[in-house]
Formats: structure tokens, sequence, C-alpha cells
């Protein structure tokens, strides 16, 4: 058995075939947040310190976020041992 095949009763029909227009909608979204992910720490260091507290966003944390955009867009997790 395979992860695809976690969770799948025997004998029950196929998934329907994923849209291709949701499937670019959802890499659209994925983008648009990594674009604004990268820019986030020029944007905290641009802010004046007086203006209030500002959270300290961590590397870790924006992961989290990743993650949690492609659980809620329904996209399988991320292989995080991959290398580039």
């Amino acid at each position: 058995m395979t992860n695809d095949d976690a969770g799948v009763e025997p004998g029950a029909p196929p998934a329907p075939a994923r849209d291709p227009i949701v499937l670019a909608a959802q890499q659209m979204v994925i983008e648009m947040f990594n674009l604004a992910s990268a820019q986030l720490p020029d944007l905290l260091k641009l802010q004046d310190p007086a203006a209030g507290q500002v959270a300290k966003f961590s590397e870790e944390m924006i992961n989290q976020l990743k993650g949690q955009v492609e659980r809620a867009l329904g996209l399988p997790a991320a292989d995080k041992d991959k290398t580039s």
C-alpha cells in the first residue's frame, strides 16, 4: 500500500481527476505565498521599531505557515528531505 492508497476503501471508485484550473490556482497561491514570505524579513526591517510590537518571524514559522496553506488547498505535503 502506498501513501496515495491510505484511507481508501477497497472497491471505492477512483478519485475524480483534478481540474487543471484548480491546480493552476493552487500553484499560484503557493507561489504568491513564497514571494510574500521571501519579502517579509526586508519589510520588517523597514518598519519603525517605535510603531509597535512586530512579531519576529523565523524560517520555521514561515515553513509552518506554508504547510498550513498547502494543507488548506488540499495539496500533498512537501518532502522536506528533498535537495534541489
